[in-house]
């Protein structure tokens, strides 16, 4: 399941919530829907099982794209695959496990823009979701 505070609003994610790990692209996927909005959280490139914590100011080699389908808006985000209405500007994620036979768990928080440069804040997010 993935949790967050959108705008300050709770909000759970919990259908379908998964982790894949995309060998092709070295990208760890979480993701999860709720009736017809969807989350998705993008880490990359990452070895399998690595943990840690990355933002977007750091300097490493990987980055995290956040995102996010409210169910309602149309345009498309930048950065992330069709059918998603916001992507992340700003970052905070950890991997706090990561491992292939089981969970996949972590926090996260991030700043959000959708095709009209309006923005919206993600915070207080976790998730602990299964890794398929």
């Amino acid at each position: 399941r993935i949790d967050f505070k959108l705008g300050g609003v709770p909000q759970t994610f919990n259908l379908n919530a998964r982790a894949d790990y995309v060998s092709s692209t070295s990208t760890l996927k979480v993701s999860a829907g709720s009736g017809n909005r969807k989350v998705e959280l993008n880490f990359g490139p990452l070895d399998p099982f690595v943990v840690g914590a990355f933002t977007d100011t750091d300097a490493t080699e990987v980055v995290v794209i956040l995102c996010y389908y409210d169910g309602v808006s149309e345009g498309q985000a930048p950065s992330c695959t069709v059918g998603f209405s916001h992507s992340s500007l700003t970052y905070s994620a950890e991997l706090t496990e990561h491992n292939n036979s089981g969970r996949v768990i972590g926090t996260f928080s991030s700043v959000l823009e959708d095709a009209l440069d309006q923005t919206i804040a993600i915070t207080v997010g976790t998730f602990d979701v299964q890794h398929k």
